[in-house]
């Protein structure tokens, strides 16, 4: 199942872009470019990022939560980057 965080995350210049992205996740349509950040099930605490479609696919054999979206793969990295660093000041960054 492909499941939404309570507060998905995007860069300030996606931030427009935010709802449609959403709806694209939700009814499964269209999303063309859109990258998802999610937690990746191999190991705790990082994050991988995936383009829309394939999250579906992965969504088909086990539960996969959106934490971010992000438009194309440079803003997803730009959107990752800005996770980290508010966990690291935040000290919620694992050590595993």
């Amino acid at each position: 199942m492909l499941t939404l965080q309570g507060n998905v995350r995007t860069i300030a210049e996606d931030a427009d872009e935010l709802g449609v992205m959403i709806r694209a996740v939700r009814r499964k349509k269209g999303g063309e470019g859109v990258y998802c950040v999610t937690r990746s099930e191999l190991t705790q605490g990082l994050m991988e990022i995936i383009p829309l479609t394939y999250a579906w696919i992965e969504a088909k054999d086990h539960d996969v939560t959106v934490l971010g979206l992000a438009k194309g793969r440079e803003h997803a990295l730009e959107l990752v980057r800005q996770m980290v660093d508010e966990m690291a000041k935040s000290g919620t960054l694992p050590l595993t």
